[in-house]
């Protein structure tokens, strides 16, 4: 089976907050096909975008062969390069080797040590990414002003930024103080509506607002996990951003003490679309890519997850999977 192959639109953004739009996605790979819509709110996004801190302005990435040896493989004595990377992305440890494998491969004598914690990453005591020992950092954003804080992170040389590419504006606003980027972008995530094709209709959902409606209208359910306090978090904050259109707009509406009516409305309908038993469960909530994976085998009609929750459901043999 071929490589799988994307097909966007859409996907131009521009300052520090994305404004709700769509995303149209095919991802085709054999006789595999998947549509997607991406609900590119800026909250989730922000809420999770790890970034390369370089301290030796060295930046890992796929592909970087030939310019490692330029920037930091010049030296062919032993030597060892400690990478604490970010864990909670599918097959990390297979990802890991395969960095390693390519990176030594073009520096000579380089041991390249990738260090994971996917017990306590986002903790804040003394067991949690602020508290690793590393030479470069891989740090979800939430963390960027107390990285700067509390590691003062060397900048990495203007070689290193210009070769990276031109990152999105507010990705490059994200990695940056006071007019100096300390780190290197380079992915970041969002919900998308993965969705069977034989439900087009659901390609015509523009927002969570009307998602309710097409849904009902075909007689179709959603896979989405509903659990959990962070994850709830970060659906409303982006909920929030995309009724309002800005992250300062949807701040001004973020009270504890008086929830907002149009945001828990939206979180409502999504519990209600969930075949019953699905959404609220802590179990499944712990079980990974277990919403993807039940789409995968015809649990749902759609489900809404991370881009890289495709990998769970592409990973599965059901009959979603072969017959699109």
């Amino acid at each position: 089976m071929g490589e799988p192959s994307y097909h966007s639109k859409g996907l131009a953004s521009g300052g520090a907050a994305v404004p709700l739009s769509t995303t149209r996605m095919e991802l085709n790979g054999g006789s595999r096909a998947v549509h997607y819509v991406g609900w590119r709110l800026t909250g989730r996004i922000m809420a999770r975008k790890p970034v390369f801190f370089a301290l030796l302005a060295v930046t890992l990435a796929i592909g970087f062969r030939a310019s490692a040896e330029e920037r930091y493989c010049s030296d062919t004595n032993a030597r060892t390069l400690r990478v604490e990377m970010y864990p909670y992305v599918p097959n990390v440890e297979g990802m890991a080797w395969r960095m390693k494998e390519l990176f030594q491969a073009g520096c000579p004598g380089l041991n390249l040590q990738i260090q994971m914690n996917r017990d306590s990453y986002y903790a804040t005591d003394n067991t949690g990414i602020l508290a690793a020992d590393a030479d470069v950092y891989e740090v979800d954003s939430v963390f960027f002003d107390d990285f700067l804080k509390h590691r003062n992170p060397k900048p990495p040389s203007q070689t290193v930024v210009v070769s990276a590419g031109v990152p999105l504006p507010f990705a490059k606003q994200i990695a940056s103080s006071n007019g100096i980027q300390f780190g290197i972008p380079h992915w970041v995530c969002t919900d998308f509506l993965v969705y069977r094709k034989d439900v087009s209709q659901l390609g015509t959902i523009t927002g969570p607002s009307d998602a309710r409606r097409i849904f009902q209208s075909i007689g179709a359910n959603l896979l989405m996990d509903l659990k959990g306090s962070s994850t709830l978090g970060e659906l409303y904050l982006s909920i929030l951003v995309a009724h309002y259109g800005s992250a300062e707009d949807a701040l001004r509406h973020l009270d504890p003490d008086r929830p907002d009516d149009y945001a828990t409305a939206v979180l409502r309908s999504f519990v209600e679309m969930e075949p019953a038993g699905f959404g609220r469960d802590q179990d499944y909530h712990l079980r990974e890519g277990f919403y993807p994976r039940q789409f995968a085998w015809g649990k749902g009609s759609a489900f809404v997850g991370y881009a890289e929750d495709t990998y769970y459901a592409l990973s599965e043999d059901g009959p979603v999977v072969h017959e699109g």
